[in-house]
């Protein structure tokens, strides 16, 4: 079992940093961006960029695995991070929604996901000082997606991640949009000042294609080269270059963190050279910046060392052992959910069982249990799973029968004094024909703590 063996256990903990790069306009080359004064390491912060100010305003965020979260407001100017003391603030949040908004020179902030992956539909607009919360209405979107302000409209425009209708925020209400509804699913959407239009980034079989928003609909952009790659469980991410072309970010972390960056000049795709980092980078975010340059911000991962940090989170989450992180998703029999068998905890040198249950049983189901080592959240909302998700990228996994609608798993804990404090991802995928992506269902993520 992938628990009992200690080199796989040694590399369990991984503790985000805050790296931010800079992008000069006329070179596809992306350089170490020195900084002071740096928030506290977190990872799914929500960023928007302030062209009055000349600072990137920094939300929330996760310090990986099951914690901490934070609900506090940080600004760059482009060298240094300072904290903002407001009264009020949202609730802690990751995946949100960002813009800025010049004509009322607010930061709109929408939605995102909660510290148990639940969506949130809330509103906020940030002066620089202070947050607001903007009172609920009927037109209210009701679904995840990419904030773009539109300086035609004078509206910041929500772009629905899946099929459905967009949404305008005017800086007091929302609205229905003039825009007809999306029709496919949009990963990220960005303002084109050289389209005069929004432009955003359609998952297609063969990749990832641009669409613009016009009145008649969301038409493809036509290209005469290739079209770049779209890579599973990581998000793409855009950002308009000054000059006007269009630069993107695509990655995945499936047999290791691969990521391309390709640039986009009105007619042609082309690859641009990789990030001259020395670390292995996942990318956060991807926006405009101070000083005419894009900011790339993301999150190396840090060593064993991180462990003890590790550990305190999960004491404050409710002491080590074992807990759930998330809801999980609803398949035929319900949400399938991980529970010790028998009520005992993880403890070095025992036998720890697992029991996982409701599983289909009116038809033939296998379950996998994943494992997991970082926290991090993909939403299948483009899949039609709406609030829904798989809470980290499965580095291994074990295949279990369905035995009468449940099944168990077990691993035997060496007793190994190095493994105290270690921490363990684990998520049911649930083979229910008929439903979920590929007939697979994820169940409910938790996590496993050793302690002695």
């Amino acid at each position: 079992m992938p628990i009992a063996d200690p080199s796989f256990v040694r590399a369990l903990v991984a503790l985000p940093l805050l790296c931010v790069c800079s992008l000069p306009a006329q070179e596809a080359v992306w350089l170490p961006l020195g900084t002071h004064e740096v928030a506290p390491a977190r990872r799914e912060m929500n960023l928007a960029f302030d062209p009055d100010a000349g600072t990137v305003v920094s939300f929330s965020g996760a310090g990986g695995l099951a914690g901490p979260f934070f609900d506090d407001t940080w600004v760059f100017d482009g060298r240094h991070w300072s904290e903002v003391a407001t009264p009020n603030r949202p609730r802690s949040r990751f995946e949100a929604a960002m813009c800025y908004d010049p004509i009322r020179r607010r930061v709109v902030l929408f939605g995102g996901r909660g510290e148990f992956l639940q969506p949130l539909f809330d509103t906020w607009t940030f002066d620089g000082s202070d947050w607001t919360r903007i009172a609920a209405g009927a037109a209210d979107p009701d679904a995840q997606g990419s904030l773009v302000f539109d300086p035609v409209r004078g509206t910041s425009v929500l772009v629905p991640e899946g099929p459905g209708p967009v949404r305008e925020f005017d800086g007091a209400v929302w609205s229905a949009s003039t825009l007809p509804a999306t029709v496919v699913e949009y990963a990220a959407a960005v303002w084109s000042d050289r389209r005069a239009a929004i432009v955003a980034a359609a998952v297609t079989s063969q990749g990832i294609e641009l669409h613009e928003a016009t009145a008649l609909g969301w038409s493809p952009i036509a290209t005469t080269t290739v079209t770049p790659p779209f890579f599973p469980l990581l998000q793409p991410r855009l950002v308009e270059l000054p000059d006007g072309r269009i630069l993107l970010r695509t990655q995945s972390a499936v047999g290791g963190l691969h990521s391309e960056d390709w640039i986009f000049d009105g007619t042609d795709w082309a690859q641009a050279a990789p990030l001259r980092q020395g670390v292995t980078l996942q990318v956060e975010h991807l926006v405009a910046g101070p000083g005419g340059r894009s900011l790339l911000v993301g999150s190396p991962v840090a060593g064993f060392t991180e462990q003890v940090h590790v550990r305190r989170r999960f004491e404050v989450g409710g002491g080590p052992g074992f807990q759930p992180i998330g809801p999980g998703c609803v398949g035929s029999a319900g949400r399938t959910r991980l529970a010790p068998a028998n009520g005992t905890s993880p403890r070095l040198g025992m036998r720890f069982e697992l029991d996982i249950a409701p599983l289909p049983t009116s038809r033939v189901s296998v379950v996998w249990l994943s494992f997991g080592l970082e926290y991090q959240v993909l939403g299948l909302g483009v899949f039609g799973l709406p609030d829904c998700a798989l809470a980290f990228v499965p580095v291994d996994d074990v295949l279990l029968a369905n035995r009468f609608g449940s099944a168990r798993w077990a691993a035997d804990i060496p007793n190994d004094a190095a493994l105290a404090g270690a921490a363990l991802l684990l998520q049911p995928l649930v083979l229910d024909p008929g439903t979920g992506v590929a007939d697979v269902v994820p169940g409910q993520p938790s996590a496993l703590f050793l302690d002695r």
